[in-house]
């Protein structure tokens, strides 16, 4: 694992193989749901949790968690909640220029758009990577929930 210079830890995931998807015997499958060979040829890094209230404040002081529906939305350390994919791309470049990291979205006709070829700075994970973190990585093999099979 590394810490950033925000005090956020992320963990190394390492590359392989999966399937990813639900069989039409899982209870939980939606219809638009097929089972599909994934590989991850590179190993990247992914937070151990979710990004808090306090750490995105850091970047956007006036962001409003809706703390005026429940109390508890807006509070330093619970995860950030009311953040756009938009704001979560901007989180991320702004994360990448405070470790000095290149970017890793740039904005085509007003519309942020992954840079290609990947580079080394902060992004979000794809569904595939999330899937590969959560579900697989160090374990013999696939769980429901990141927790257990139930």
């Amino acid at each position: 694992t590394i810490q950033n210079s925000q005090g956020q830890i992320l963990r190394r995931v390492e590359p392989g193989g999966f399937t990813m998807g639900t069989s039409r015997a899982e209870p939980s499958r939606r219809a638009n749901e097929v089972i599909v060979p994934v590989l991850i040829t590179k190993p990247y890094f992914i937070g151990t949790r979710e990004v808090t209230n306090r750490e995105f404040r850091r970047f956007r002081q006036n962001h409003d968690s809706k703390g005026d529906i429940h109390a508890s939305l807006a509070g330093d350390l619970n995860p950030v909640v009311n953040v756009t994919w938009e704001d979560a791309v901007e989180y991320c470049n702004w994360l990448s220029t405070q470790e000095g990291l290149p970017l890793a979205y740039k904005k085509v006709f007003e519309r942020w758009q992954p840079i290609e070829p990947t580079p080394d700075g902060y992004r979000l994970p794809t569904e595939a990577e999330w899937v590969w973190a959560i579900r697989y990585q160090g374990r013999s093999s696939a769980t429901t929930f990141p927790w257990g099979r139930s």
